[in-house]
């Protein structure tokens, strides 16, 4: 009886604020992403599927990540060398983890809402790997597409 309503998204801030069930539908949001969530990691796991974003079902604050590359100590954004010219050797450092939540905590904060989007569409590019993993095509990634693709992915299993 969950449903992904992707309106939560567009909404604006005082839309979301007169409306007194707008908490009530972020959580069941939040709450049916966290079973997509956690089905994603299981069928990842089924599959040995290492997922290109990584994904920690934790029930409705369940999030994503997307790994972005560090900035070595030292180095400028050009051509890796420090403050004096010199060229920076060895290897470069590992990339940081960025958490995205996949629930909205702060509903009238535009970066929630956007973190918040960009975890959605993580989700189906994860979703879209295992599905082209075993030759099949997604629907598409946007977030009215999730349910979709997941059933989808879950037919191939049967």
């Amino acid at each position: 009886g969950l449903e992904l309503d992707s309106s939560v998204i567009r909404k604006n801030k005082d839309a979301m604020l007169d409306n007194r069930e707008a908490g009530n539908s972020s959580e069941k949001l939040a709450t049916a992403l966290g079973y997509a969530a956690h089905i994603l990691q299981l069928l990842a796991a089924y599959f040995d599927i290492p997922l290109r974003y990584p994904v920690f079902a934790n029930n409705s604050r369940s999030y994503i990540c997307d790994l972005v590359p560090s900035k070595p100590e030292g180095r400028d954004r050009k051509g890796g060398r420090d403050a004096g010219g010199t060229a920076q050797r060895g290897p470069p450092p590992p990339p940081e983890k960025v958490k995205f939540p996949l629930y909205i905590d702060h509903v009238g904060v535009e970066r929630e809402r956007t973190r918040f989007a960009y975890a959605i569409f993580l989700l189906n590019k994860d979703i879209e790997q295992i599905l082209n993993a075993h030759g099949l095509d997604a629907f598409g990634v946007a977030p009215h597409y999730t349910l979709s693709n997941l059933h989808k992915l879950l037919l191939y299993c049967n």
